[in-house]
């Protein structure tokens, strides 16, 4: 079986969240096209280090990044993603190490929060939301944080502004150099935005 067929055998009827940009993977069908974008505002930070991506879908962006880190660790509560950024990174010989369980996570240089700390919030409130960004932050040198909110009505977010990101970020964290990183616009034409928080 060849490795598209693979990929979509394990997805079945859904389609994998983000594109991939290696062929023949960059030819499948994706929820969201931003893998580029993120790779060019989180490339330098990540670089010679060890990486966690928490919420790292179907492992296209680590993918992009192992051949100029340390060690990549991927993890989302998925398990198709994670079989299919497994299978993925397999094919493509990258030494990356991908998980649905926690208790392998703690413990690197920089730790990737992209659009995920607002399903996070949706699905299990603010407060355990604000418990995943200081538990994280506890455990990394360097947190790249894209909190998904943009205030457009339709974003899980929308209580929210981008510029209020910095404040969410001292309150639960001890993260004291907060900058913005760069910005992206996503698929649906929604400016994102990525922060890189230190101390």
């Amino acid at each position: 079986m060849d490795i598209k067929a693979r990929i979509m055998e394990i997805y079945g009827d859904a389609v994998p969240y983000q594109n991939w940009l290696r062929p023949p993977l960059n030819e499948l069908p994706a929820q969201v096209h931003s893998t580029q974008e993120k790779l060019d505002i989180v490339g330098s930070y990540c670089a010679g280090g060890s990486v966690l991506d928490y919420g790292c879908a179907n492992g296209a962006l680590l993918l992009e990044l192992g051949a100029t880190i340390e060690l990549g660790i991927g993890f989302d509560i998925d398990s198709k993603a994670v079989e299919a950024a497994t299978v993925a990174a397999l094919y493509y010989d990258a030494s990356l190490n991908f998980t649905t369980d926690t208790l392998e996570l703690w413990g690197t240089d920089v730790t990737l929060f992209l659009s995920v700390w607002k399903h996070i919030r949706y699905h299990h409130g603010t407060d355990y939301a604000n418990d995943r960004l200081r538990t994280l932050a506890d455990y990394c040198d360097v947190l790249l944080f894209d909190a998904g909110i943009s205030g457009a009505p339709t974003d899980l977010g929308a209580t929210l502004k981008p510029n209020d990101v910095p404040d969410l970020v001292r309150a639960h964290t001890d993260f004291t150099s907060i900058m913005l990183a760069g910005a992206y616009t996503d698929n649906l034409r929604i400016r994102r935005e990525i922060w890189v928080c230190q101390r």
